[in-house]
Formats: structure tokens, sequence, C-alpha cells
């Protein structure tokens, strides 16, 4: 299902953009009544300096600023799932300039317990965040507190960072 579902908003993005991404992939779920996903689904336009995107339930990204300000992109609907027939998704878009840092990641990240049974949580990753500099070292730096905080795997912990580097370069991740 994982890769039926990639293949549909890679497909949707390239020939229609962002608006119809979180529709098509509830559609593509439309077999499996008890599957549900979250997802973020972004596009960063280097010519308006902007970042637009749909968050359908995932653990809110976080905009990492130039001047170290960290802002979440907060949820703009509910989980993607065939039930949910009347479920609506916005799109949000914020400026994405040079030096900003964009850093999203799966729950594995804020639910990682240590021995006293305590999550990682959002307050971890905006501990982490907040002290690193480019992407490669929020990537490794967060992945490392997880590790550190954890006493036992139990779920994925999956990150991803992307950047701008400066007025007319492409972004790195």
């Amino acid at each position: 299902m994982g890769l039926r579902l990639k293949i549909a908003l890679a497909t949707v993005l390239r020939r229609e953009g962002l608006e119809p991404a979180v529709a098509v992939a509830r559609s593509t779920l439309h077999d499996e009544n008890e599957t549900f996903v979250t997802l973020v689904v972004a596009v960063l336009d280097l010519a308006s300096d902007t970042l637009t995107y749909s968050n359908a339930g995932h653990p809110s990204p976080f905009l990492v600023r130039a001047d170290g300000e960290v802002l979440p992109l907060v949820p703009t609907g509910p989980l993607v799932s065939p039930v949910l027939d009347d479920a609506t998704w916005t799109i949000e878009t914020v400026r994405f300039g040079p030096g900003d840092r964009l850093v999203a990641f799966s729950d594995g990240v804020l639910e990682a317990r240590d021995d006293r049974g305590e999550e990682f949580g959002t307050d971890g990753v905006l501990a982490t965040v907040g002290r690193a500099g480019d992407t490669v070292e929020i990537v490794h730096r967060l992945r490392s507190a997880v590790r550190d905080h954890e006493v036992r795997p139990r779920d994925d912990v999956t990150i991803l960072a992307a950047g701008r580097q400066g007025r007319g370069q492409r972004p790195v991740a």
C-alpha cells in the first residue's frame, strides 16, 4: 500500500499540484476500510520563497527560521481514511526564505520512551532542533537525541530535513 500511495501522490503532484493530493491519498485507500495514514505534502517554491503544504493528521513538522524561531506546521485536516468521507483538508502557505529549514518526522520520534516511560515528545524535538544548524546536523542531532532517550525501540524513527542555503541556490535535504 505504501508504494501505491507514493506513486499516486507523485503523479498528482506532477500533473495537478498540491490541492488534490490528500483526496487522491484517500481514494488510494478505498479498498482498505480499516486503514488510515497520516501525511504531510509540501511544495517549496524557490521563486516566491514559499512553502505550501497540507498536513493530514501527521505530527506537526517544524519550520526553523534563519533567525532561530521555530514554528509548527499544524495539521490542516484529519488523518486520511476511507471511513472519513466528509473530511476536508486545507492548504497553507508560509514564507520559506534563505536559511530556513523544514524538519518533518514520524510519530516514532515523539513516542520514543525512556526507562521511566516518558516520551521524547515535542519538547525533546524542539530542544534538539533549536540547537542544530544545517539540515544534516538537524537530522544527526535529532536521531542521536532519540536514540539516547529511547530504552527499547518500539516504532520507526524517520526524520527529513530540507533547507534553503541562500537566494537562488537550490534547497538541500
